[in-house]
């Protein structure tokens, strides 16, 4: 059996955990507030575990055999001494996180574990401390190779909250994502509208012109987008239902910070190394920095 840890049980970790119970696993959840059992809703069907093994300090942790790290990007210095005491040289770690610099984040903090991006897909939300709720499967994606297919092997196949599965074309999944990630945070939290800010035409433009922007610096880094991405990223947004609530902009409302670096600052690094100019969302990254808790209160 292996040892499992994941670190950032929110919605994301809450779902890896509960697919991880069902396929027979009991891994320990690094938590600052213990919570007693872990529950899921996915349409009428509810699961719930009792007797969760928690970590309720890093002083609690040790290393386990494959660590998922589902935190905010944002949130990963602060989990820095989980990411210590969870991980050795044998650990595989995988960083459940938005952006394109999964690895290069988190390396840093693992005492040379092998670090793998976990792309994940996934319609949850948070009701409450171990309470998610999913309103479809979800889909992770992680690499190919030995590490990637022992980590998938974890999980069941028929498990109906969370699809596990090695991708050769991987990159191709997390530079599309990122094309979902510029839009899906920024458009609704400077406006501060729902779901339904995504019907004005003039906003589905400047959606394109973000997008446009990730397209080009992921073709600089050897990544060719379909030639339709925008188009099939903006639609999801315009048939979602128009009350549906980005966490990003649920994390505004609530004065938490936000995650701008990861999502913008990577599009503006990476362009910028490669003399590519990408001003929407340089424009994005600054607006949303001058409205972050975290910026505005240093």
């Amino acid at each position: 059996m292996n040892r499992i840890g994941i670190i950032g049980v929110g919605a994301i970790g809450g779902t890896l955990a509960i697919s991880l119970h069902r396929a027979g696993h009991r891994p320990h959840l690094a938590v600052r507030r213990p919570f007693g059992h872990l529950v899921g809703r996915l349409g009428d069907v509810e699961v719930s575990f009792d007797a969760l093994a928690l970590w309720r300090s890093p002083a609690q942790a040790s290393p386990v055999d494959v660590l998922f790290v589902a935190t905010k990007a944002h949130q990963t210095v602060s989990a820095s001494a989980w990411l210590s005491a969870a991980s050795s040289p044998d650990t595989v770690v995988v960083v459940v996180q938005n952006g394109v610099e999964q690895e290069t984040r988190v390396q840093r903090f693992v005492d040379g574990a092998l670090v793998l991006p976990g792309i994940i897909d996934i319609p949850a939300g948070r009701r409450g401390p171990g309470e998610i709720d999913l309103r479809r499967r979800g889909r992770l994606s992680l690499p190919t190779g030995a590490a990637g297919e022992r980590v998938a092997a974890l999980f069941s196949a028929d498990d109906p909250w969370l699809s596990v599965v090695t991708d050769a074309q991987l990159e191709t999944v997390r530079w599309r994502k990122l094309c979902v990630n510029v839009i899906s945070g920024a458009v609704p939290t400077l406006t501060d509208r729902p779901a339904a800010v995504f019907r004005d035409p003039a906003v589905r433009d400047l959606c394109r012109q973000l997008i446009a922007e990730v397209v080009l610096v992921a073709a600089a880094e050897g990544i060719n987008l379909p030639s339709d991405v925008a188009e099939t990223v903006i639609a999801g947004f315009v048939a979602a239902p128009p009350h549906t609530l980005n966490s990003m902009l649920r994390d505004r409302r609530a004065g938490r910070p936000l995650e701008s670096d990861a999502r913008h600052g990577a599009v503006v690094r990476i362009g910028r190394r490669h003399g590519l100019p990408t001003p929407y969302n340089h424009f994005a990254q600054v607006m949303l920095e001058a409205i972050n808790p975290e910026t505005t209160s240093s």
